[in-house]
């Protein structure tokens, strides 16, 4: 999530704010050693703005396939979920946080879990 968007987040959920910023979209070594050896996380939930504007395009393929390569290095410490957006509640550039507490509620129900196959089938469609 972006910094916007954490601070939204602890608008909806108060102390049971779960976000935290990536200050970007990369995922860095230093944010994973943090998230894994200090905070000892089970789950990362990875919720970037909706970079399409069509879930089925090439450019929202080629947007996954970043994402995938980003969280990779995760898959090895933790459970990884995406929250992606094919039931079509955010508009281009919308964060999962910018609809309201609702439609992220909903896209956490529906979030994809990242397993190393998906990644497998990433590198098999190269």
């Amino acid at each position: 999530e972006s910094e916007k968007s954490v601070l939204k987040n602890k608008g909806y959920f108060g102390q049971d704010d779960f976000s935290l910023a990536l200050c970007g979209s990369n995922i860095t070594s230093a944010q994973i050693e943090l998230l894994i050896n200090y905070l000892k996380v089970e789950e990362v939930i990875i919720a970037l703005d909706k970079e399409f504007k069509d879930h089925n395009s090439m450019l929202a393929d080629l947007y996954r396939n970043k994402i995938y390569k980003k969280i990779a290095p995760l898959l090895a410490y933790c459970k990884v979920s995406v929250l992606w957006d094919d039931q079509d509640l955010l508009e281009y550039k919308d964060s999962p946080c910018d609809k309201g507490k609702d439609a992220l509620l909903q896209m956490l129900d529906n979030k994809k879990v990242i397993t190393m196959k998906d990644l497998e089938v990433l590198n098999e469609e190269k």
